[in-house]
């Protein structure tokens, strides 16, 4: 009886242990740390001198700053996540950690960013960069985009930096052709992602007391703006053809063929088709821009 009352105590300590991992998985949200970082690496990768294999160490800090920023942006808002069902099933909604465990969690990953990326930069403005982008999403889109639609801008901008982050790691120059690209590259991917996303949640969108482009544009209006945006990521992408950063015409050629796949594909889903998936085009879009980067990076 003993054997069969420990190894229930095992399994149950192997579920909890399972469940909390997870929670505090979803609570840094991860998977799009993840992105983050990729694009951290790609900006480190197009400094002169440098390579994709070269930014891993300051990709690893912003890595974890970003952790930190999307713990505390859970924090932050707690009680808004609850009255929407996208975001109602968020840890800290659901009571699986507590607010101490996400404070603590926020400080220990913001900290250790922060000191990783002071210790792999060449110079002091990428743990600056770093810091800019924290106050950013934090102190600025957070609690903006509870009453203005324009909370998207500081929003986009802190978006923007991570790669910015890479390039300045490896003694690149943010004002070279390579920053200003990269900057603009992200500001143009960010924002048709922001509307996919109300897109998707168009109930809560329309329902919610914060601010919100369904509430200013019909669906179809959105659609437009949204293609709008795209197009005009397309044309940015063409734009690195024509940079010293494209060394050969097969870089040109595939860089060329993914924006003019991507963009036509995701235009005529939202144009033309009558039903559409939009967290696949989401996808969609994320693929469009790893690709991108890929391509630059090899």
């Amino acid at each position: 009886m003993n054997e069969i009352r420990n190894d229930s105590n095992c399994s149950t300590f192997h579920v909890d242990l399972l469940h909390t991992v997870s929670a505090v998985r979803r609570l840094a949200k991860v998977p799009l740390c993840l992105l983050i970082a990729c694009s951290t690496a790609f900006g480190a990768s197009l400094a002169p001198g440098s390579s994709l294999s070269s930014g891993w160490a300051v990709s690893v800090g912003v890595f974890l700053l970003a952790m930190g920023a999307a713990t505390l942006n859970s924090l932050q808002e707690v009680a808004s996540d609850s009255l929407m069902q996208r975001t109602r099933n968020r840890p800290l909604v659901r009571g699986e950690l507590s607010v101490k465990f996400a404070a603590l969690q926020t400080a220990l990953l913001i900290c250790s960013g922060m000191a990783i990326l002071q210790l792999a930069s060449i110079s002091g403005v990428s743990p600056g960069l770093g810091f800019v982008a924290l106050f950013l999403y934090n102190g600025f889109y957070t609690p903006l985009k509870k009453v203005t639609l324009y909370a998207l801008v500081p929003g986009a901008i802190c978006g923007a930096i991570p790669p910015l982050i890479g390039l300045a790691a490896m003694g690149g120059e943010l004002l070279s052709h390579q920053a200003l690209l990269l900057f603009a590259l992200l500001i143009l991917w960010q924002i048709p992602h922001f509307f996919l996303v109300q897109l998707q949640h168009k109930h809560d969108y329309l329902t919610s007391v914060q601010p919100s482009f369904l509430q200013k544009f019909s669906e179809t209006g959105l659609r437009k703006l949204a293609v709008v945006w795209i197009s005009s990521l397309g044309f940015v992408m063409l734009l690195f053809t024509i940079s010293p950063m494209v060394e050969s015409f097969r870089q040109c050629g595939l860089i060329g063929l993914n924006a003019a796949i991507f963009t036509f594909m995701i235009s005529r889903q939202l144009l033309l088709q009558k039903s559409r998936n939009y967290k696949m085009l989401f996808i969609s879009m994320n693929t469009m821009l790893v690709f991108h980067m890929l391509i630059l990076s090899f």
